[in-house]
């Protein structure tokens, strides 16, 4: 892509560029604008997302729109019954409820903007967004990064043990920017780049994940540029290297946190397999913590965190998005989200000269850089992270669909 195309003035919509401003705005400004107060139950980007949906909803009505994901629907209406379930039934606490649904929400509300102006040609504004995002955050970055060296003492000291990001957006599109260098730079210096983006993001107070994530952008770009015998070796070499780098570098991924992730997914998904079946969930408004997560986090790693604050127990989920849609509606349910991603799928296997694309290889590292985040964060529940993530979602599954006009 030239680079200088990026940048040419052409005019989008209003909703494609509305979505846009709002995902800039969290990028810059992060929780101060997520977490601006305005009235009652509202939050300023919220009640933004909420005009914007509306009006998305009514272009969407008035144009006749064709193209929808059954999947989506299918997974936002099942959420609904457990919501009225949880209100009705289990007489969960309204203000909970509200909290732990808003995951859906997001994922309705950015469908629907998706929808009211997504065709071929906008979706090339997509790509050229999630591009310049990328190359803004790395940028923010770097200024981040240069204006604590300048004003904050014990700078160094602080790189490698505290949190060292511009803000939970830029983190996230810190990968689409490594994305773009391996995809659309192929100048001698792409390596040296990849170097030093590696060598930043373990900077930035979230070692072990972000090197997993950014070494599986890594280890997929290589999976897509060799032939389907070489993918298997190449798939093979990355268990293998996961698993040395837990065992010789224990100290980034078995850390108080890691080993805190770990014990809360594993309990959690025997209690969606063992007592829900897979199938049913815990619904909406409920206590995310069992009993046995309770006690075990207590004795195997003294973590006090759920009892000096009680209202977490409603308030902290798995730190693994996923986990958590299914902890609230079954995992079978949750298990929608890759069916309109399945032709993504199929690419990375049977990519070759002649169905392969900049455009497509660009959205399948980023569609895996952001599912890899979010396994191990908390992002499509939160404002200011899942903008960005279904905004990448909505554009790979359009993007590999076979019939872009007609329920798929």
């Amino acid at each position: 892509m030239n680079v200088k195309k990026l940048f040419d003035p052409e005019p989008l919509g209003y909703a494609q560029m509305s979505l846009f401003i709002l995902i800039e705005l969290l990028l810059i400004f992060d929780k101060t604008f997520s977490k601006f107060h305005l009235f009652g139950p509202f939050y300023l980007y919220d009640f933004l997302l909420i005009l914007l949906t509306l009006f998305s909803g009514i272009k969407i009505v008035k144009n006749r729109t064709k193209l929808l994901y059954w999947p989506i629907l299918v997974l936002v209406g099942v959420s609904t019954l457990y919501l009225f379930y949880s209100y009705f039934i289990l007489h969960s606490p309204v203000n909970y409820s509200v909290r732990q649904f808003a995951v859906i929400v997001y994922i309705a509300t950015v469908y629907i903007i998706f929808l009211s102006f997504i065709n071929a040609e906008t979706l090339k504004f997509n790509i050229r967004f999630l591009i310049l995002l990328g190359i803004a955050a790395f940028a923010l970055q770097l200024a981040y990064h240069v204006y604590n060296f300048i004003f904050h003492d014990n700078f160094i000291g602080s790189l490698f043990n505290e949190f060292n990001y511009f803000s939970e957006m830029a983190f996230m599109a810190l990968f689409l920017f490594e994305v773009y260098i391996l995809v659309y730079i192929s100048k001698w210096w792409k390596w040296l780049l990849i170097f030093l983006f590696l060598l930043l993001i373990s900077t930035l107070g979230h070692q072990g994940s972000a090197i997993i994530v950014s070494s599986l952008i890594l280890g997929l770009y290589f999976v897509l540029q060799v032939d389907l015998y070489k993918k298997y070796i190449l798939l093979l070499a990355g268990i293998a290297c996961i698993y040395g780098m837990f065992a010789f570098f224990p100290q980034y991924f078995l850390d108080h946190n890691s080993m805190w992730r770990y014990i809360y997914w594993k309990i959690t998904l025997k209690d969606i397999f063992e007592h829900y079946y897979g199938i049913l969930g815990h619904g909406f408004g409920v206590q995310f913590t069992t009993p046995e997560v309770l006690e075990t986090m207590s004795k195997d790693i003294n973590s006090p965190w759920f009892e000096v604050r009680p209202e977490e127990k409603y308030l902290t989920p798995m730190h693994n998005s996923f986990i958590t849609i299914a902890y609230h509606i079954g995992f079978v349910f949750m298990l929608l989200i890759f069916i309109p991603l399945k032709n993504m799928f199929t690419y990375i296997f049977k990519r070759s000269s002649e169905n392969s694309s900049k455009e497509k290889d660009f959205l399948t590292l980023s569609m895996f850089a952001v599912m890899g985040w979010a396994s191990f964060h908390v992002i499509l529940e939160l404002p200011h992270s899942s903008a960005l993530f279904w905004l990448i979602y909505f554009s790979t599954a359009y993007l590999f669909s076979n019939n872009k006009n007609r329920v798929i």
